[in-house]
């Protein structure tokens, strides 16, 4: 995007204009890709990338990316001082690492009961080695191990 006054390339973030450096541009590629990568916490919940791609064409421009990070900086801004300091970002970070916990005990918790016993953690057991045993022959090699891991790592297409 330009800048309206002097047609420079650039971004806008919380309002201000940041010339487009080859720091900013590469930042900014990191962010795309990140968002891209980025795996979806809840289930039908939509994905990053696809919160980050405003009008919906499959693809994140430098100012969808830019809106997309300045709205998410917003939430961390809790003062609403147009900075994040470091107690902002701790809050922001505990209040994810507490909602990937709950996640990943309402996952493990099959009954719902609010509690994770030895038959739900079996079952989690049984669910993560089939996916590494590929031929299904009851054990796993290295060589299963490796490519099963590669295959969970790549991004969804």
């Amino acid at each position: 995007m330009t800048h309206p006054a002097d047609g420079k390339m650039g971004a806008l973030s919380t309002g201000s204009w940041l010339p487009l450096t080859p720091r900013l541009a590469v930042a900014m590629v990191f962010a795309v890709g990140a968002l891209a990568l980025a795996p979806v916490a809840k289930a039908g919940a939509a994905s990053m990338f696809e919160r980050a791609d405003a009008n919906g064409d499959g693809r994140v421009t430098l100012a969808e990316a830019a809106a997309f990070n300045a709205a998410r900086d917003a939430r961390v801004d809790l003062n609403g001082d147009g900075r994040i300091s470091l107690a902002e970002a701790e809050a922001a970070a505990t209040a994810r690492a507490l909602e990937k916990a709950r996640i990943a005990f309402a996952r493990r918790d099959i009954d719902g009961d609010g509690f994770i016993d030895a038959s739900e953690r079996a079952a989690r057991d049984v669910q993560r080695f089939s996916r590494l045993d590929l031929n299904g022959d009851g054990s796993v090699t290295r060589r299963e191990a490796r490519t099963a891991l590669r295959a969970f790592a790549k991004p969804a297409r």
